[in-house]
């Protein structure tokens, strides 16, 4: 996405925001694997 308009900044920050969300995600379920284990 090179297109720099209003809306695909914000497109682009919401998808930002979700791939964080689900790394997050990711992250404190390996952690809890790795207590477990």
């Amino acid at each position: 996405m090179t297109c720099n308009c209003e809306h695909c900044l914000e497109i682009k920050k919401q998808l930002d925001r979700a791939a964080q969300r689900q790394a997050n995600l990711f992250k404190a379920r390996t952690s809890k694997l790795n207590i477990r284990y």
